[in-house]
């Protein structure tokens, strides 16, 4: 994710609608409106995870949340990871759409005031794995050597602000 602003908005998450807001939405990746990174999920009460430091340098920026089974959920900025926590409550059990720039932001701590970032976004992908340290650290890698690649075989794709916030990328949970 790259940003310079001061609008916030998702990144990546998981929500019930194809378009407009969703009324039911989880594991997102999301920023606020002073351009910190946020992971969460949420199963009938929002668990989130932030970065320390904002991300709206100008500089791209390779940001990954996890959670696995057991309740373990990890954020990681550039290949490190800034945040860790385990939860009783895993991921709201739902059939949904990956939804990538913009989604109803409503009740998420630290909730922008948009809901789609003044960022640009290039290659997310969505795993039916954890990825360990190791890997994210070898993703952030061959992302800083060349961002126009995509890193083991994800969707690749290309969303920029300019687009603006009516225009959203889906995927189906799996796709």
């Amino acid at each position: 994710v790259r940003s310079t602003g001061s609008d916030g908005g998702q990144v990546i998450g998981m929500g019930d609608s194809v378009d407009g807001f969703s009324s039911a939405h989880d594991r997102k990746i999301y920023l606020d409106d002073a351009g910190r990174v946020h992971f969460g999920t949420y199963a009938y009460s929002h668990r989130v995870l932030s970065s320390a430091e904002p991300v709206n340098d100008g500089r791209w920026h390779h940001v990954v949340g996890t959670a696995d089974g057991d309740g373990t959920h990890v954020l990681y900025v550039d290949g490190v990871e800034v945040g860790r926590t385990k939860v009783a409550t895993g991921a709201l059990p739902m059939t949904g759409y990956w939804r990538v720039g913009m989604d109803s932001m409503g009740g998420w701590p630290a909730t922008p005031a948009s809901s789609a970032p003044a960022a640009q976004v290039d290659e997310a992908a969505v795993y039916n794995l954890v990825l360990d340290p190791a890997q994210v650290a070898e993703h952030h890698r061959l992302a800083v050597a060349d961002t126009d690649r995509a890193v083991g075989g994800a969707s690749q794709f290309r969303l920029t602000s300019e687009v603006g916030p009516d225009v959203t990328s889906v995927f189906r949970d799996g796709e």
